[in-house]
């Protein structure tokens, strides 16, 4: 058995239908620069109204939080760290973001697909 598939309890039923509020923007993992976290906080300074919630810890943690200082969006830039409630935050967020250099399709992307 090759078990590379996502959890059924991931998929939990329909998507809630969500009004008003920013467009929210999740991005689940910042394990090296292969991810490209850089890129994802540049989009969001540059769209009005958007938020981003950076869930992941990894070695270039600093480098983000200066350019998070340097954007002025540190009121719309979350870094969460490491989580348990990974598929929980999922959907809560409008968007999965994946800005991986590295990955034609990875793990994270059918994980937020199968939220919704």
């Amino acid at each position: 058995m090759i078990s590379n598939g996502i959890s059924d309890g991931l998929v939990t039923g329909p998507v809630a239908e969500r009004s008003g509020g920013r467009r929210v923007i999740i991005v689940a993992s910042l394990d090296n620069r292969n991810k490209d976290i850089n890129r994802a906080v540049r989009a969001v300074a540059a769209i009005d109204g958007a938020s981003l919630s950076i869930v992941g810890e990894g070695p270039d943690r600093a480098e983000i939080e200066t350019l998070i200082t340097e954007l002025d969006v540190g009121d719309r830039v979350r870094l969460l760290g490491q989580r348990g409630d990974v598929p929980e935050l999922l959907r809560q967020h409008d968007v999965f973001l994946s800005t991986s250099r590295v990955e034609g399709f990875g793990l994270a992307a059918a994980e937020g697909m199968a939220v919704g």
